[in-house]
């Protein structure tokens, strides 16, 4: 019997590009916190900073706009908070 994934909300197929394009030998063999300024982090820094920059040429939005998370409890919190200030600077 073929299964059926219905609950896209906890996680989705990955396309078969972006897996190739996340499994490369530089992207297996690069450790450290991209918030560091160690050469490492300076190159997983310049990484996310150009997904960054692609995910916002799909979405045709500012780099500054793209903000990636850990998971759907921090989108969600950062989607309430962010409705709510753009909510108050109208006010």
């Amino acid at each position: 019997m073929k299964k059926v994934y219905l609950d896209y909300a906890a996680a989705a197929p990955v396309k078969l590009s972006v897996a190739e394009m996340l499994c490369t030998e530089n992207i297996l063999n690069q450790v450290g916190n991209p918030s560091s300024t160690h050469s490492c982090g300076l190159t997983l820094r310049g990484k996310i900073d150009q997904a960054r920059q692609i995910v916002g040429e799909i979405l045709q939005a500012k780099t500054s706009e793209v903000i990636f998370t850990s998971g759907a409890t921090e989108s969600l919190w950062l989607s309430i908070v962010g409705s709510f200030s753009q909510e108050n600077k109208g006010q």
